[in-house]
């Protein structure tokens, strides 16, 4: 071979350091770094020449084989997600297992979309910008904008850590080039341009519909009346509520969906930020209260303690319901609608309610973010001012909302559909399994003498709500001939 014409050398001004570029026995280009002590391109030819007749001379070969171009995703996934999780371990808490979680899911969505544009596994250390460019078009033409986007980053991301352990061997990340990046889909907002929330009237109709359950009024409430997010609420226990003449709600944890103790377990707050002292609501305090004296024990069938969660599910302990299902229902039972702007209601606009409602009595933005724990934005707020929570209290019951007790709820606000031709002796009927809280039904064939076993089975029931529409059930077919 001769060297000439197969070695080269450039400068890289980030590292100080020239670069010796050479072909290797399949005829593919190498680099190189050379010492620290080479100022010139010469001096780098010349270094480059001797270190590879020295590497030749001594039998061994600089090259890698054809075929050995770094590991491939598959063959590094596993290492990348140890990596993001001791990163966790070793101070860095944005890689919970929920994020963990994700990844996973976008590495099998990578390994599947890498086979299908090279048609087989492709090698880390080949994935030029041509072939990241093939990578995401086949991606944005079977993923949605935004998945998309995620995963991209996810990719970008092991790819950077794969340089940087020395797994891959690339000059440079080919997802962080211009070129690249241009073939991503534009991000689309998932409910469009305007937030999505529910207006105060129709939400004070949801608190006082007799057919939405106890539980989830007080919840819906509390949740209206701080802004706190759907795992900032679900992990809130007794203790953190301080019920004096001006009572707070303490957040400095967060029930996680997938915690380090698996299931609906309490972890930490999504940043440092989320951390607060919040006032409470004088209707959110009514309600909590009631909750604590009468409703927690009902529901539970055991009466609450200062360590136990707030707003649990049936059997005491913490939950995380789907609360999005949940609350298109109860506002449809509500007779309210469960869409805004053609989308759909999510647990989401309970907290965008708190801020618009905020708005609307011309409460500030800075004092709105703090309620709601984002980043304070100025130096003075950062380090000079403590939170204010007598301030906060005074904007917080101007949201005109009131708690209505179980004995003052109106039912019925939407009619029953009564069939064209019903049947004499047969309606359908559905009933809450109390292990699983309202998400789950299953239906049941009554007639009259059955409606009342069901109302004598459900006499001591969780409330109030089971008991009224049994009875209407009961009253519906003994008025039947």
């Amino acid at each position: 071979m001769n060297l000439d014409d197969d070695i080269s050398a450039f400068y890289r001004p980030e590292k100080r350091r020239w670069i010796v570029k050479y072909k290797d026995l399949n005829g593919e280009w190498r680099s190189k770094t050379a010492s620290a002590e080479i100022r010139t391109e010469r001096a780098a030819l010349d270094w480059g020449r001797g270190w590879l007749a020295e590497i030749r001379a001594s039998g061994k070969s600089p090259v890698k084989r054809a075929g050995n171009a770094g590991p491939t995703i598959t063959e590094i996934k596993e290492r990348w997600l140890k990596l993001r999780r001791d990163a966790r371990v070793n101070g860095q808490p944005e890689f919970k297992p929920a994020t963990i979680a994700g990844y996973e899911w976008h590495l099998e969505v990578i390994a599947e979309t890498f086979d299908e544009t090279f048609k087989g596994e492709m090698p880390l250390g080949k994935l030029d910008d041509q072939q990241a460019r093939a990578w995401v078009k086949t991606l944005k033409a079977t993923t949605a904008p935004n998945t998309c986007g995620n995963i991209y980053s996810t990719l970008r991301s092991l790819i950077e850590d794969a340089i940087a352990e020395r797994w891959v061997m690339l000059p440079a990340n080919p997802l962080a080039l211009e070129a690249v990046k241009r073939e991503l889909p534009p991000r689309k907002p998932l409910t469009g341009k305007r937030p999505i929330f529910v207006e105060l009237d129709q939400m004070q109709t949801l608190l006082g519909c007799g057919d939405v359950p106890d539980h989830r009024r007080v919840r819906y409430l509390v949740d209206v009346c701080t802004g706190l997010s759907e795992g900032e609420l679900a992990g809130r226990i007794w203790s953190d509520a301080i019920m004096t003449d001006k009572p707070t709600l303490d957040v400095a944890s967060a029930c996680a969906i997938h915690g380090e103790d698996g299931w609906a377990t309490q972890s930490t707050t999504k940043n440092e930020h989320r951390v607060r002292t919040l006032p409470l609501h004088s209707a959110a305090a009514e309600a909590l209260l009631w909750w604590w004296r009468e409703g927690w024990a009902q529901y539970v069938s055991k009466p609450p303690k200062m360590t136990d969660p707030i707003f649990p599910g049936p059997s005491g302990g913490f939950s995380r319901p789907a609360s999005a299902a949940l609350l298109r229902q109860d506002l449809r039972a509500a007779g309210c609608p469960d869409k805004r702007y053609g989308h759909n209601i999510t647990a989401q606009a309970l907290r965008r309610c708190f801020a618009t409602y905020l708005d609307a009595v011309d409460i500030p933005e800075e004092q709105r973010g703090r309620l709601l724990g984002h980043a304070k934005k100025s130096v003075t707020a950062k380090h000079y001012t403590n939170e204010q929570v007598e301030t906060d209290r005074r904007a917080v019951e101007l949201i005109a909302l009131r708690w209505v007790p179980p004995h003052r709820l109106v039912s019925g606000l939407v009619p029953r559909l009564v069939a064209s031709t019903p049947k004499p002796f047969v309606t359908r009927a559905a009933f809450e399994i109390r292990t699983r809280d309202l998400r789950f039904t299953k239906s049941s064939t009554a007639s009259s003498p059955r409606c009342r076993g069901v109302a004598k089975a459900y006499a001591g029931g969780p409330g109030s709500t089971i008991q009224q529409r049994v009875g209407r059930l009961q009253r519906s077919a003994e008025s039947r001939p």
